[in-house]
């Protein structure tokens, strides 16, 4: 978790939860306090406790500057998730607003993402839950919900309901992810712009967990009917990295498709296919 700010709220039970695990397992020494709480250090990075829901605690980055002077490289808010289903799940995702700002955040305004981060998260959760037996679902999901900062973050949660949030040991494996978080992309890791799916985004996460490839913003299919060129080209500013999208093609309406290769392609960001991004683990492809 190098100069990467970690924040919890004292609102969010599973968020506590993690917190505390985290705690237990690093080496931290307070450095002072931070909205009324203990202010951690350890491990090169930062883990503060925020008193109020943090989807409408904009510019929490601005804050820790202003209090501290540093800047965080990237923000890991760790929080609960919801889902009616109820099904035990560990999620990572990027955040911000392809439309309304109903969860926080600004109307149609994305977050700087965190791609390398996130998705050494992702593959961690998913390692390391196997490793401990556990029955929950790790997936990405697509990007959503505020708040709005100008550092890149990712949320990584526990879900699905209040039976859940509590769960030591899917906190304990949580907090293990956070507490040797990579922030670099792997191997010959290719950063990923991702088009298409539902709001767990299988395709995508399923390619995260298989291929060299690092994911940025995720937008679902079912925001594409209604969303511009504005926002397309703030998902390329807002994944500044990224020189590759992946299309779930199989998700999406053929003109749909036909359009945002066009829009991509256009601006000089190749449309990929599962066929080539190179597998996991493996050397890099000789340029041809």
């Amino acid at each position: 978790m190098r100069d990467t700010l970690v924040v919890a709220s004292e609102r969010d039970v599973a968020s506590i939860n993690i917190r505390d695990r985290m705690l237990e397992a690093g080496r931290f020494e307070v450095v002072g306090t931070f909205d009324g709480h203990p202010m951690y250090a350890g491990g090169g990075g930062h883990l503060v406790t925020i008193a109020d829901e943090p989807l409408y605690r904009n510019n929490i980055d601005s804050e820790f500057y202003s209090k501290t002077g540093e800047k965080p490289v990237g923000v890991v808010y760790l929080s609960r998730h919801s889902a009616q289903s109820g099904v035990r799940s560990l999620t990572v995702h990027p955040i911000g607003n392809f439309s309304h700002a109903r969860y926080g955040g600004y109307f149609r305004q994305l977050v700087h993402c965190f791609p390398g981060a996130m998705t050494h998260a992702l593959r961690r959760l998913d390692a390391l839950a196997r490793e401990a037996g556990l029955p929950h679902k790790v997936s990405l999901e697509v990007t959503h919900h505020g708040p709005y900062l100008n550092t890149p973050t990712f949320f990584i949660e526990i879900g699905s309901d209040e039976a859940a949030w509590p769960d030591r040991r899917a906190a304990e494996v949580v907090a293990k992810v956070v507490l040797g978080l990579e922030t670099a992309c792997e191997g010959a890791g290719t950063v990923l712009i991702g088009v298409g799916g539902g709001h767990y985004a299988p395709r995508h996460t399923e390619l995260a967990l298989r291929k060299s490839v690092c994911y940025g913003h995720v937008l679902p299919s079912h925001a594409l009917p209604s969303l511009g060129e504005r926002s397309l080209e703030e998902m390329l500013d807002y994944t500044c990295e990224a020189r590759h999208v992946y299309l779930h093609r199989k998700a999406m309406r053929a003109e749909d498709v036909r359009r945002l290769s066009e829009f991509f392609e256009g601006r000089g960001i190749s449309v990929v296919r599962e066929r080539d991004l190179p597998d996991l683990g493996a050397p890099p492809r000789e340029a041809s």
